[in-house]
């Protein structure tokens, strides 16, 4: 695939190949036969989702490393825009020219960081806070082709020569809310009924990585020209516009690991082979030897920050596949480039602690019929 070159938060208060194509953004509530009504939830069953995307694969299988070197579950720093003080019910949005945008990566992250300071502290509000961050996106959701995706509502001029218009999905938004969806799925002081929505929700969350471009609907899965599987933070039509971004395809594998080590799904474990064998290989094409390496297969930039990012995925895929490939370029990437800690990039996506809030009820009802 050639290369080209590139120019270079809110607060809601709420209760083998086959090269396929890309698509643009479905409106919300799409038409697939899943629908929300009013009353009690009942999550029918359906057949699940199979992939139509082929992909190059080397044999990369999940293992279950230490909780400690699991995703996500590192304690993220305390943060003052953290604090139970600010509220329970609260959802991280984003604000743009005086108006409130839904921002699925903002508020799934939030909930995973609730979740790791729920572990720690043991305060039910950082539990319940996660819960509240899991039903919003449950009530946002796009239901397209018997999956669920998760939009932003704000339009995202970036600089790297595309514009996202909304409403836009991204492999990024649906790997996190995917890992979530499976915490809060087997979190034993979530209720019963409440920890079955969430698996209904992780089920359709992940069907999302399973499906190709499509012009007519959303999708965040593809397969570039060389065959190597992508899970598209940007995603563009046609699809080989997309940005192929590193680190959003890095944050949406720990979501699949996350969903397979619950559930044992043979799909997940063949998605996580691909994706493991694309951030192999491209992990390698990406590095510049003394220096950063690129943000985006795309684009030639480098980003100091973000190389830390990658840094620390690279380890982290290390350790749930035990690929020596992997481990081989975390420790490249570390003699290429340090990144100052003045420059990580927060992986949680902590909002400031100056943003603003916006007060609805605290209770809503959620149904994943």
């Amino acid at each position: 695939m050639k290369r080209h070159r590139r120019t270079p938060g809110v607060y809601l208060v709420a209760g083998a190949v086959l090269a396929v194509t890309a698509g643009s953004c479905a409106a919300p509530g799409g038409s697939d036969g899943d629908r929300s009504d009013s009353g009690t939830s009942v999550s029918r069953e359906r057949p699940r989702v199979q992939s139509d995307l082929r992909f190059r694969t080397d044999g990369h299988r999940p293992r279950t490393p230490p909780v400690s070197h699991r995703p996500w579950r590192t304690l993220a720093p305390d943060a003052p825009g953290r604090s139970l003080a600010q509220g329970v019910h609260t959802v991280p949005m984003f604000e743009q020219d005086g108006r409130l945008y839904e921002h699925p990566v903002r508020q799934s992250s939030a909930g995973l960081q609730d979740l790791a300071l729920w572990r720690k502290s043991g305060a039910k509000g950082y539990l319940q806070r996660a819960t509240a961050s899991a039903d919003h996106l449950i009530a946002k959701r796009t239901r397209a082709r018997g999956a669920w995706y998760f939009p932003y509502t704000f339009n995202y001029p970036s600089s790297h020569q595309f514009r996202m218009r909304a409403p836009w999905y991204s492999a990024m938004a649906q790997g996190i809310a995917l890992s979530l969806f499976t915490h809060l799925a087997q979190e034993k002081d979530v209720p019963p009924g409440d920890r079955k929505r969430y698996r209904t929700a992780a089920d359709r969350t992940f069907d999302s990585l399973l499906l190709g471009p499509r012009a007519d609907t959303p999708w965040v899965s593809h397969v570039d020209d060389q065959g190597y599987l992508w899970l598209e933070e940007y995603p563009q039509w046609p699809h080989t516009r997309s940005d192929f971004t590193f680190n959003g395809h890095n944050f949406a594998i720990a979501g699949v690991w996350t969903y397979h080590h619950l559930t044992g799904d043979p799909r997940a474990a063949r998605l996580f082979d691909g994706a493991l064998t694309t951030s192999a290989h491209y992990g390698a094409e990406l590095r510049r030897p003394g220096g950063p390496s690129a943000y985006c297969h795309s684009h030639d930039v480098f980003n100091s920050g973000y190389h830390g990012v990658v840094t620390r995925q690279l380890l982290e895929q290390y350790w749930i596949s035990g690929s020596a490939a992997h481990l081989r370029l975390y420790r490249q990437y570390v003699k290429d480039h340090r990144t100052p800690p003045s420059q990580v990039k927060d992986r949680w996506f902590t909002p400031p602690p100056e943003t603003p809030r916006k007060a609805v009820p605290a209770a809503q009802e959620v149904h994943t019929s």
